[in-house]
């Protein structure tokens, strides 16, 4: 149990890595305790998985992905348990359940990539804060397709850490001109954006989203600029939480009210306003 211990501690204290890469990083965990169980039996084995899987719900509350990730191989669980008759074919099921599971949540998270790699002009110029593997992704996306853009990066520094460099580094290596701009100079850094785009740990039902410092503030900034900055979150549904709300906010991270946000780019599309609304609340019906 210690190493399984040592591996959700590992995702506790990641600080580097997005949140659907922590998802998949979870789902791997629960891979590694179905593979190292010694449980005898049917009964023992679901047991040990409970407790992980309520150990991994826990680690990251600021992340959906996490939770959603586990809740869904949760269900899956208690299927195999009902088609299975012994402990082989019990373990074998849930195997296949996570590996499903992975693809599942990695195809999501590529056609959010794609919509919103479709949705960039040629010639945009984007601001951006914190690290989002997706957005990163997105833009690469756009770059192969042909398209040239301009990037402005909020430096997003939260400790030693400053995640919009990390940011950069990766548009550096698409052949972007990013600039970096201090996080305290930020009304005076969106004169000659057309847009503004963000990346996600969590959306709620009411279309407010927790993303990473200073998401907040350029938000706000972008809605009250002359002329407003559209702003627009890539989120796959992998993300949503939509039956609850969270207590506390882990540090470095923020809400964004749905006023300030134009529109959602997620697997299924681009939503705006009342559409957006619309359409999370529809995903509430989804396991």
């Amino acid at each position: 149990m210690k190493p399984l211990l040592n591996a959700i501690d590992a995702i506790i204290a990641n600080r580097t890595s997005g949140a659907s890469e922590l998802a998949v990083q979870a789902l791997q965990v629960l891979a590694k305790s179905v593979k190292a169980s010694q449980a005898a039996t049917p009964e023992l084995f679901t047991r040990e998985l409970q407790e992980v899987i309520a150990a991994l719900a826990e680690c990251r509350p600021t992340m959906a992905t996490i939770y959603n990730a586990v809740h869904r191989f949760q269900q899956q669980l208690q299927a195999c348990v009902e088609l299975s008759s012994t402990l082989p074919e019990l373990q074998t099921c849930c195997m296949k359940a996570l590996d499903q599971l992975e693809k599942d949540f990695i195809a999501n998270k590529h056609q959010s990539i794609i919509n919103a790699a479709n949705f960039i002009h040629t010639g945009t110029t984007i601001a951006t804060c914190s690290y989002s593997s997706t957005l990163v992704d997105a833009i690469h996306n756009a770059v192969l397709q042909g398209k040239t853009m301009l990037l402005r990066v909020m430096k997003s520094q939260a400790s030693a850490i400053s995640y919009g460099e990390q940011s950069r580094l990766r548009f550096a290596a698409d052949g972007l001109s990013c600039r970096v701009i201090p996080d305290d100079i930020l009304p005076d850094s969106l004169d000659g954006v057309d847009l503004v785009l963000l990346g996600a740990d969590t959306m709620f039902k009411d279309g407010s989203v927790l993303n990473g410092y200073p998401s907040l503030k350029l938000a706000e900034t972008a809605a009250t600029h002359k002329p407003p900055v559209p702003v627009y979150v890539i989120c796959d549904s992998l993300k949503f939480s939509l039956d609850h709300r969270l207590d506390k906010i882990e540090p470095g991270f923020e809400a964004i009210p749905f006023k300030f946000i134009t529109g959602l780019i997620s697997e299924d599309g681009i939503f705006r306003e009342d559409g957006m609304l619309n359409y999370l609340g529809s995903r509430a019906n989804y396991p």
